[in-house]
C-alpha cells in the first residue's frame, strides 16, 4: 500500500461475494446491500479492487435498461465503500491508496459505460484521488463533485429512548408531549396499498398528478424489501380508523438505518403526526441495532430545519459524475 504508483486490481465480484464483502464493511450501509440492489436495479455490477488477494474497495454500480450507470429510486450512497483492510493505516497510505484505486475504477468505468454517477458515504471526504484523476485520464473525462447535506445521529447505540427525547428541539417535545397527554397515534398494519394511496397524497399537494411508474414500482420494491426484514414501517392511524393515516419506511444495516420514505393524509398532516413518527423512526433505528440514524437529506432549508429539530448533527457528502469529454 505504500507504493507511489499504486496499482489495484479489478475484479467483477458475484452477488455471493459481494454479499460478503458488504456484510464484512464498516461502511457497509442499507442501498450498498446486493439484497436490496438487486431487487431495485434492473442489472447490477459489482466492481472490486484488489491488492494482491486483498479486497480493499468495492463500487456497486447500478446499470439501467439502456445499460448506462444510474441510481435507483430513493437511493442514498451508492458508490465507492472500503473493506476494513483500508482502516487503520496513515494518512500517506491511504492518500495513495485512495488515488490508485479511485483511478483504476474511473478508468475502467468510463472505458466501458463512457459515464458514471454516485454518491458518496457522508465518511468520504477525500476527493483528491477522483480530481487528480480527472487531470491525468487518458482520453480527458469531465468530472462533476457536487456537495450536499444530510443528517444523522451519530453513535446511536449510546443513546436511551430518555436520551433521544431530550435531545429534540423544544417545539418537537411540545408536540410529542401533547399527543401523549391526549390521544396517542395508534400503530396500524399497513400495506403496500397504503404507503402508494399516502405517498399520492403527497405528491398531489406538491401539485404532481401523477406518479410515474418507476417510482410505484420502487415503493412496492422497498414494501417488498421490509416484509424480508431489511427494514422496518411505522404505520398510524387516526379517529379511531384502522386504515393507515402516515407511515415511514427505514431500510437497516448494521452500521446505518436510512429513513427512506414517509406520508401522510392531509388530516394526519394537519395534527402533527409527522413529528411522531419522525421519533417513532429514531426509535425504531435504536432497536434494531444501528449505529447510524440518517434522515436521507437535508437540502433545502425546510428539510434541514425539520431533520435537524430530531436531535441529528449536519453531514456532508457528494454526488459526483463524470464521463468521457467531447
Amino acid at each position: 500500500m505504500a507504493s507511489d504508483d499504486l496499482r489495484p486490481t479489478l475484479r467483477a465480484l458475484s452477488q455471493a461475494e459481494a454479499q460478503s464483502f458488504w456484510a464484512s464493511s464498516p461502511q457497509a450501509s442499507p442501498f450498498t446491500d446486493p439484497r436490496v440492489l438487486s431487487k431495485l436495479c434492473d442489472r447490477i455490477v459489482y466492481l472490486a479492487a484488489y491488492e494482491s488477494d486483498t479486497a480493499l474497495c468495492l463500487w456497486p454500480i447500478a446499470i439501467d435498461a439502456g445499460g448506462k450507470p444510474t441510481l435507483p429510486q430513493f437511493s442514498y450512497y451508492l458508490g465507492p465503500y472500503w473493506s476494513a483492510a483500508a482502516q487503520n493505516i496513515s494518512e500517506r497510505k491511504w492518500l495513495l491508496l485512495q488515488a490508485g484505486v479511485y483511478r483504476a475504477f474511473l478508468q475502467s468505468l468510463l472505458a466501458e459505460y463512457g459515464m458514471v454517477t454516485a454518491t458518496l458515504l457522508p465518511a468520504l471526504h477525500d476527493l483528491r484521488g477522483f480530481i487528480w484523476c480527472e487531470r491525468e485520464q487518458d482520453p480527458a473525462c469531465s468530472l462533476s463533485l457536487v456537495p450536499r447535506y444530510t443528517a444523522q445521529i451519530a453513535r446511536l447505540q449510546q443513546h436511551t429512548p430518555s436520551s433521544l427525547f431530550a435531545g429534540l428541539a423544544r417545539n418537537r417535545r411540545r408536540l410529542l408531549h401533547r399527543f401523549e397527554r391526549e390521544a396517542p397515534p395508534v400503530e396500524c398494519a399497513w400495506r403496500t396499498e397504503d404507503c402508494l394511496r399516502l405517498y399520492h397524497d403527497v405528491m398531489r399537494r406538491q401539485g404532481f398528478q401523477d406518479v410515474s411508474s418507476a417510482r410505484i414500482s420502487a415503493i412496492e420494491t422497498l414494501c417488498q424489501l421490509v416484509r424480508e426484514g431489511l427494514g422496518f414501517i411505522r404505520a398510524y392511524a387516526m379517529d379511531g380508523s384502522q386504515e393507515a393515516a402516515a407511515f415511514r419506511l427505514v431500510l437497516t444495516s448494521p452500521n446505518m438505518a436510512c429513513d427512506v420514505l414517509s406520508a401522510a393524509s392531509d388530516v394526519a398532516r394537519d395534527q402533527y403526526i409527522v413529528s411522531w413518527l419522525g421519533y417513532q423512526s429514531v426509535l425504531g433505528s435504536l432497536a434494531a441495532g444501528c449505529a447510524v440514524h440518517d434522515f436521507n437529506g437535508a437540502n433545502s432549508a425546510k428539510r434541514a430545519a425539520d431533520v435537524l429539530s430530531y436531535g441529528a448533527e449536519s453531514a456532508l457528502y457528494f454526488s459526483l459524475s463524470a464521463s468521457v469529454s467531447t
